[in-house]
Order: C-alpha cells, then structure tokens, then sequence
C-alpha cells in the first residue's frame, strides 16, 4: 500500500495539489488569519485530514506549534501522510476523529495549551461533532473551535451539512452540548455573497477570557452569543 501510495503522489502530485484549503473561501482564510494574529494558540487539532491540503495549510501558518490531524479512511490517511512528512511539526493519525482529541488530551501538559480546533471529520453516517465539543469542552478552559459545513443564521447562501437521518450541522443540533458548557458562538460578518469557493458555512465556538478578548474584537465575525462568567 505504502508504494501504491509514494507511485500514486509521483504521478498526481498537480492534481491533488489543486485541491482546495479551506474549500477556496478567502473570507474563510481572513477568520483564519485573523485570529492566529491576535491569540497565541499552543496547538492546532484537524480532524478529517482527506489529502492534507488544509493541514498543510495550517503547519505552515503554525510553524513552530504542534499541528495534529486523523483521517479515518486508510488511503486518505497514507496519501497525506507521505504528503506532509517534510513539515516535523504534523502528526497524522489513522483513527477516529474522537479518538484523535482524546489523544491530544492525553499529552503531557495538554490541559493547559490554548488549543485552535478545525472539525471537517462530518460525513459518515456516525456524526461526531456533538461529541467532538463534548470533549473539547470536558479537557479545556480556553479554546477556539471553527466547525466547517455549518448553518449560517439567516443566510441560505452558505452551503452547510444535512443528512438522511434528520441531522443537520445547525445551532439546533448542537444546541445540547453548547447549553451544558459556558462558550461563545460567532458566525461570519461577510455575506455568501462576498465569499468565494465552495461557501461553506461556518461557525466559531470559543471559551476563555482571553480568547474571547480577542475573538469579540474580530471585525471578521459576529457574536450570535457570548456566554456570561457566573
């Protein structure tokens, strides 16, 4: 498998070179680069690797920060792995994107890391994003979540995830878990209509004083709630 994989990049590297960071969406990129300007994040957590793009995206962005990524499908996971070697700063794993957090929670020290999360491992029939926050929220105080393939209130023009059994990446869906811990929930300021690529909505999860300083202040984004300090 490990040859087929090294043939496979010698022969397409053009071709999946060409897919896109962050679906092509440059208001995406702004958010993005907005925020590692303005919060220092200790380590930045993928899940949903696909071919690596996106993470070679954000090992060059977090150069000298730890970046782990898990791809459950086996092929997509050796593609993007002999893809990324060169960057020592990226760790891919072959697992479940929950299993994955738990890992990162596992490490020395990790409880006290402001952690930057990108979740995009939705699209089986097992969704684990509730989950994924669920986690998120029971291991860290100060954290930054971006959900891809998310509802944007009051604008259909951002594409966003539903699925056959009645689930659909919404403020609805995660309404459960976002009620049982105390975090902030922002939405992009730019219309669909500004935004370039796919236009896949997105929504922004954050807790902690310091991250959300910085997050309330970002003209990028738009507060939709901001949990109060009891």
């Amino acid at each position: 498998m490990e040859q087929a994989v090294e043939a496979l990049l010698e022969r397409d590297a053009d071709y999946l070179s060409k897919f896109s960071v962050f679906n092509d969406q440059t208001e995406r990129k702004q958010i993005f680069e907005s925020l590692t300007k303005t919060i220092e994040f200790s380590i930045a957590v993928e899940t949903g690797t696909k071919w690596a793009n996106t993470t070679q995206y954000l090992a060059q962005k977090f150069s000298g920060v730890p970046v782990y990524s898990g791809e459950l499908v086996r092929e997509s996971f050796l593609i993007a792995r002999e893809r990324l070697k060169a960057f020592k700063n990226v760790t891919i794993l072959n697992c479940d994107s929950r299993d994955l957090i738990k890992t990162v929670v596992a490490l020395p020290n990790s409880k006290s890391e402001v952690p930057f999360f990108y979740l995009d491992a939705h699209w089986y029939d097992d969704l684990p994003l509730e989950e994924e926050i669920e986690l998120i929220c029971d291991n860290w105080g100060s954290f930054l979540i971006m959900v891809d393939d998310f509802k944007v209130p009051h604008d259909p023009g951002y594409g966003w995830d539903d699925y056959k059994n009645g689930k659909k990446l919404d403020l609805e869906y995660i309404g459960p878990v976002t009620s049982r811990h105390k975090v902030s929930i922002f939405f992009p300021t730019a219309p669909s209509d500004h935004e370039t690529g796919a236009k896949r909505g997105s929504v922004i999860i954050a807790r902690g004083q310091n991250v959300l300083e910085q997050v309330s202040g970002n003209t990028h984004l738009r507060e939709y709630f901001q949990a109060k300090e009891a």
